[in-house]
């Protein structure tokens, strides 16, 4: 079987450089035939800068397609770096998942500000896109639809078109849904709710930076991805508990920081790593403080400063 290079960028001046050649127009007055055997000469052996790609997979990933491939090379070599998790992501902007992220970015703005997206798709004094944080929410959407939570291009990959399913036969071949998009606006609406009884009970200080964390899955987010979708409790009691659980960290210097924390006696791992296992145990953590919280405090160590909300 033969094989075949295309040309992705380049092409027109490529067919110019040609008709030169071909004597079809004049540069400064003279034809390429017409120029001098020196110039002649160092014109033919200049030097092209060229990056012959080839098609990789992605954890076995079979859903992308060789344009998909195209456009995160053509990125990077742009860009004349690695691509970021946000860069590989915006060039997926096709892709549903990314689809509903940016989406969602967009809706953020006018809905839910203190998700921190005002920023998305600017451009900066040196003309660059702005595009954080856009791994993040492709991160929590797919926690909410796949129950994947690690911040990584390479781990959602898989499922930028097709979610996850239980069925092994159906691995990555059932298609984002309108009932997925409203799930997910569901719990944007709770999470929100989260936030403005938050600020109610305990308003802003100033200096304060509230909005922080909201966006990003490796901190809070991540627990209450994991809260919302366990029905064992009722929406309103997770609503109370992290109402509270959060402006006890807004008043503590320690709590969810610093040295003796919520996470005291957990390992590294479960105390930072995005993996749903790391995710439960401290969601676990949480939920046994805010059930007993003097308790809990005395047997881990734990200091924090309780705040008017309770």
């Amino acid at each position: 079987m033969g094989f075949y290079e295309n040309i992705q960028d380049g092409q027109s001046r490529l067919t110019v450089i040609q008709e030169y050649i071909e004597d079809k127009f004049r540069f400064k007055g003279l034809l390429f035939s017409e120029l001098s055997e020196y110039d002649r000469n160092r014109f033919m052996d200049y030097k092209f800068s060229t990056d012959v790609t080839v098609p990789s997979r992605i954890r076995g990933n079979t859903n992308l397609t060789l344009d998909d491939h195209y456009f995160v090379n053509f990125d990077r070599i742009n860009k004349g770096k690695s691509l970021s998790d946000n860069d590989k992501y915006w060039c997926y902007k096709n892709k549903k998942l990314v689809e509903i992220a940016i989406n969602l970015i967009e809706d953020s703005k006018k809905n839910y500000d203190f998700m921190g997206v005002s920023k998305f798709g600017e451009k900066d004094k040196n003309g660059k896109v702005e595009r954080k944080p856009l791994e993040e929410f492709v991160t929590f959407i797919s926690a909410l639809l796949n129950n994947i939570y690690k911040k990584s291009f390479d781990r959602n990959s898989e499922y930028l078109e097709y979610k996850k399913t239980r069925d092994p036969e159906e691995q990555g071949k059932k298609p984002y849904t309108k009932s997925d998009v409203e799930y997910v606006h569901d719990f944007m609406e709770f999470y929100k709710s989260i936030y403005d009884t938050m600020i109610e009970q305990m308003p802003s200080r100033k200096g304060e930076k509230v909005k922080i964390h909201f966006n990003n899955p490796g901190k809070f987010l991540g627990m209450i991805v994991m809260d919302y979708k366990d029905e064992s409790t009722t929406s309103d009691y997770k609503k109370d508990m992290w109402v509270n659980i959060l402006n006890i960290n807004r008043s503590s210097d320690n709590f969810m920081k610093e040295t003796y924390t919520l996470w005291t006696g957990l390992t590294e791992a479960n105390k930072k790593n995005q993996e749903e296992e790391n995710i439960r145990t401290r969601l676990n953590r949480v939920k046994e403080f805010y059930a007993n919280k003097q308790e809990t405090a005395s047997k881990y160590h734990i200091e924090y400063n309780e705040n008017s909300s309770d």
